[in-house]
């Protein structure tokens, strides 16, 4: 669960120094990329829960 709150501050952190190397193409891949995570993530997360839950 850790994992969820890490990786879309690495993904923010990542974009902004793409920004600050001028790096656009990469900026663009790191925000998209961010977006899905942001989108699909608490669906995994979720899918997981109860998984694990169904297992018990």
């Amino acid at each position: 669960m850790v994992i969820a709150y890490i990786l879309p501050l690495v993904m923010v952190a990542a974009f902004f120094i793409a920004i600050m190397l001028l790096l656009d193409w990469l900026a663009q891949i790191i925000l998209y990329s961010l977006i899905i995570v942001l989108f699909f993530l608490p669906f995994v997360l979720l899918y997981k829960a109860e998984k694990k839950d169904e297992k018990k």
